[in-house]
């Protein structure tokens, strides 16, 4: 502004007079500060000020520069004599020079002496000064060229085509060289208006003197289509090409260089139209000229394919791509050496390629090759390398190299600041990448604060539309807040996404479709379930109108819907959800993709609440193995596979296989064990669950330790010293010890159960509180641990307590399952023991007919629980002495028994001994021997000696038979 112009004329003055005073008036530094001084009014337009300032100068040192600038205000005053003869002095001290060089200077001395002429009327001697300073001009390097160069460079023409004009008119062919020269300078410094006007007025001249087929009409015409690209004009800039094509052909023929420049920019006219086949038909065209004119292998060849690399690249074309790509690296790394500007721009972008193909080893290779040759010549921040960092971070994103990727997005968003600023798009897709790393590396609140970074960037720079990329930007915001638990914000951003999306795009969009399913997901997560249901309707409306019924983004939907139906507990049309997600996955995915194996899970799932336990293992298995073929091996969904099915095999009494899942997911639990509350608790489920199946699988001492384990774990992560988990483990704890005869420390344990279920639901529920309450876990784990007590107390002795309490249970599963449950069968099993121990051999009869009824009715004719009850029936048959039945009881126990456990088994050998007994009682005494030396065999290969009382007893019965078969009696 004035105010560094007024600075600089009182710091010049101060130094003026400082210098006079210590050295003089006439000394050359005086002479020095007056010439500075004068350019400083010059520049100001102060010619008056200025002529005084360089004629002090001149008058201490007659210097070629003094003179010059002399010469110059005085031609800017209009006083043409005087400075012509400053001018001329100059020129001449400047030729005369031994170390002569054309400089501006000498071009400024030629083009002033010119106006001087011109001024003069002597046309001729002002041409040629003009000519000359152009011819200068024009020579000179064009590095960092100033508004004032350029100005004065078009002086220069300006002040040629007067000259011209005056002497041969303006339809003279010398005239339509300096126009076009004009032209060519205005579209150097992107005046492209000004351009076309001096190419339309060249192309007049040039049509009048030579008509319309000469190659100065090409030529002119081709300049012409270039700015008119340049101006956004395609349309007319293919009328001229296809003008000056037909002449330059005709002129030349079809394989001149000239027609591939031609062919190149009707390619950039169609890239500009949008008429991309197009415009890869005329690069195309024009490689091929050059292919038969040079080899291809000149840097415009390279820059053709440069192009038509960028243009597969748009269209997703990799495979085309990478060979353009290549072949421009290889051409231009032969041309310029590796480390131009040119062979980065190549390299970056076969980088990019490799990138968007998946191939991150070849995209970081290329990508960091191009960054070593950009930064080998540029230094400080700059654009091109800013966005080899973006890129860079991509690809180390994608590799799992955290650290360096988000090193790359920090460099970039650095240096695209430092470019534009920050409120920039650049800037706001960097911050955006690099909160997509984080949030992929598991670093949430990091990855939360670059993402509002960002969009604290798009709200400055979105215009009254906002950009998508801010609905991008909410909906990532919004899944990473539903992982934090967060739902209130992760609501909020949802819904601001949809609203952007929805004013960008209007209501029926894909992406609309797509920011709705997000919110499903969220709402299902964060167990919203009225709001993720209304949300899924509506998104499965839309995505059925959009992109058919059979999409799979209909059945992503259908997924949710069948979630949240799941979770309602209609496993009916839940079920007709995952079926419809599962069946068009299939056919679109494959039987293995995860989302058919996630929808398996909940098939399984819901097949085992309708107790189809086979149907629900398939289906298990089935989304096990297709989570294993996509998921790592110690993800927790394939935890939650493996802990759904030990629960099944657990039904089926399979306790080794459930013993194998449980510990599969116990090692998976443990292994991914974090530090927050439900993490710990998953290990404490897997260790209770294992422990669980250890104790069917008779490994008593190991499921202790489980439950124990478990216990402490319980008892440190849960807030609640009275939960629900914490009896679940002191019951199984009392179970195990009732197991090992430790029946005072198994009373103790299922007592301290007991009491926090009563904390839970008191000591005497109603039926009707019972069947309307949530709390099912707790009711029916007091019944079990009622159940067990009973148990305990049964073999203590304390029967009628014992009977109190199995009454106690019955009531609660009764009212939980209903009458015909297997807990009432197991429970009526029991009574039936006991009242056939007591002599009530009848009742017992009663109550093992209503458990063998209620067994079989679950669990067919085959199944232990049904042995287990003909086992007890059998005894009491025999105590009515009734052996016919005894026998048939025991028949069918042992059939189940043998095809169960093996013929060898221990739970065979306690029938033979019983079928013994009976055939003993009816004077079978061969037949009893005959059985009880199968079972002798058993025990002897189970390991046990005479002085077991299993073996004693069989023994004992062996003597007691001989005796009485010696005897003749029964």
């Amino acid at each position: 502004g004035m105010e560094e112009f007024d600075r600089a004329i009182m710091y010049h003055g101060e130094a003026l007079e400082s210098l006079k005073e210590e050295l003089g008036d006439d000394h050359v530094d005086v002479a020095f500060c007056w010439h500075s001084l004068g350019s400083v009014h010059q520049e100001i337009g102060d010619q008056v000020e200025a002529f005084k300032c360089f004629q002090n100068a001149v008058s201490i040192e007659r210097t070629e520069l003094y003179l010059q600038s002399l010469g110059v205000c005085l031609v800017q005053m209009n006083e043409n004599e005087d400075a012509y003869v400053c001018l001329d002095e100059a020129l001449r001290m400047k030729t005369l020079d031994s170390g002569y060089e054309a400089d501006d200077d000498l071009a400024e001395i030629q083009r002033n002496l010119g106006i001087i002429w011109m001024r003069k009327k002597r046309f001729d001697e002002s041409l040629k000064c003009f000519e000359e300073a152009l011819k200068i001009k024009l020579q000179l390097p064009k590095n960092d060229e100033s508004e004032k160069d350029h100005k004065n460079l078009m002086n220069c023409i300006d002040g040629a085509l007067e000259a011209v004009s005056e002497i041969f008119g303006t339809s003279h062919m010398k005239y339509a060289r300096l126009l076009h020269q004009k032209g060519n300078i205005h579209g150097s410094k992107m005046e492209h208006s000004l351009a076309i006007e001096a190419y339309v007025e060249t192309l007049r001249i040039y049509k009048g003197v030579h008509g319309d087929s000469h190659l100065s009409v090409a030529n002119t015409l081709f300049n012409l289509g270039v700015s008119l690209n340049a101006k956004g004009s395609p349309e007319k800039a293919i009328r001229c090409f296809t003008k000056a094509l037909r002449i330059t052909t005709a002129r030349l023929g079809e394989e001149h260089l000239d027609v591939a420049d031609t062919y190149e920019q009707v390619a950039e006219s169609n890239k500009l139209l949008l008429s991309y086949d197009n415009a890869k038909n005329y690069y195309e065209k024009a490689l091929q000229v050059r292919k038969q004119a040079t080899g291809a292998t000149d840097l415009k060849s390279a820059a053709v394919m440069h192009e038509l690399g960028q243009m597969h690249s748009q269209e997703g074309m990799w495979d085309d791509a990478e060979r353009a790509f290549k072949e421009s690296v290889r051409i231009r790394t032969i041309q310029l050496g590796q480390d131009d500007p040119l062979v980065a721009e190549s390299m970056y972008s076969l980088g990019n390629v490799y990138k968007s193909r998946g191939d991150s080893g070849k995209a970081l290779k290329f990508l960091e090759g191009s960054l070593r040759s950009i930064k080998s010549k540029l230094t400080g921040a700059d654009p091109h390398l800013a966005d080899n960092f973006h890129s860079l971070a991509g690809v180390h994103s994608s590799l799992g190299n955290t650290d360096k990727s988000v090193f790359c997005y920090d460099k970039a968003v650095q240096m695209y600041t430092e470019v534009y600023g920050k409120q920039n798009d650049n800037v706001a897709l960097s911050l955006a990448g690099k909160a997509e790393t984080l949030r992929s590396a598991g670093q949430l609140e990091e990855a939360l604060s670059s993402f509002s970074e960002c969009l604290d960037i798009r709200k400055s720079i979105d215009g009254p539309v906002p950009a998508k990329e801010s609905g991008d930007v909410l909906s990532q915001m919004g899944d990473i807040y539903s992982q934090l638990g967060d739902a209130t914000n992760a609501s909020l951003s949802f819904t601001s996404a949809l609203a952007m999306y929805k004013q960008i795009y209007g209501t029926k969009h894909q992406t609309v479709a797509d920011v709705l399913q997000r919110m499903c997901v969220h709402f299902v997560t964060v167990r919203e379930f009225e709001r993720g249901y209304s949300c899924v309707k509506e998104t499965l409306a839309l995505q059925e109108e959009l992109f058919g019924e059979d999409s799979t983004k209909t059945a992503d939907s259908h997924y949710c819907l069948g979630k949240i139906l799941y979770e309602w507990n209609d496993y009916a049309e839940a079920w007709k959800c995952f079926e419809r997600a599962c069946t068009i996955h299939k056919q679109k995915l494959g039987d293995t993709h995860l989302s058919v194996a996630n929808s398996n899970y909940y098939l399984g799932c819901i097949s085992e609440r309708k107790g189809d336990y086979e149907a629900a293992v398939q289906y298990l298995q089935d989304s096990l193995s297709g989570r294993r073929e996509h998921l790592d091996e110690m993800d927790k969904e394939i935890a939650e596979n493996l802990e759904r099915l030990g629960h099944i095999y657990c039904r089926q009494s399979e306790w080794d296989r459930a013993v194998t899942a449980f510990s599969e997911c116990l090692k998976i639990r443990e292994a991914t064990r974090g530090t927050d509350k439900a993490s710990q608790i998953n290990v404490a489920d897997a260790l209770f669950d294992l422990g669980t199946a250890l104790v069917k699988a008779l490994d008593t001492q190991r499921s202790m330790q489980l439950f124990t384990d478990a216990l402490k774990e319980y008892q440190r992560h849960l807030n609640d010293p009275n939960d629900v988990k914490i009896a679940q483990c002191h019951s199984c704890i009392g179970e195990i010890h009732e197991k090992t005869n430790e029946l005072l420390k198994s009373i103790k344990s299922l007592e301290t159960a007991t009491g926090i279920y009563e904390h839970h639901i008191g000591t005497d529920p109603q039926e009707k509180e019972i069947r309307l309450s949530k709390k099912t876990d707790a009711f029916s784990g007091q019944a079990e641990t009622l159940f067990r007590l009973a148990t305990a107390k049964d073999r203590l002795g304390e029967e009628v307590i014992a009977l109190k309490l199995y009454r106690r249970a019955m009531r609660l599963y009764k009212y939980l399952f209903g009458r015909d449950n297997l807990h009432v069968a197991k429970i009526l099993n029991r009574l039936a023991n006991m009242k056939g121990r007591a002599g009530s051999v009848d009742k017992a009869m009663v109550l093992f007919d209503e458990s063998l009824r209620i067994r079989m009715l679950h669990l067919g004719n085959n199944h232990e629980d049904v042995a287990e009850t003909l086992f007890g029936m059998g005894i009491v048959f025999e105590k009515r002495r009734d052996y016919g039945a005894a026998m048939k009881a025991y028949s069918d126990c042992l059939r189940i028994r043998s095809s169960k456990f093996g013929s060898d088994s221990m739970e065979v050998a306690q029938v033979v001994v019983n079928i013994g007994v009976v055939r003993g009682n009816k004077g079978d005494f061969s037949g009893a021997l005959k059985s009880w030396n199968k079972a002798l065999s058993i025990y002897r290969k189970h390991g046990l000696g005479d002085d077991d009382a299993l073996v004693a007893t069989v023994l004992a019965h062996q003597r007691l038979a001989n005796q009485l078969k010696r005897r003749g009696r029964k």
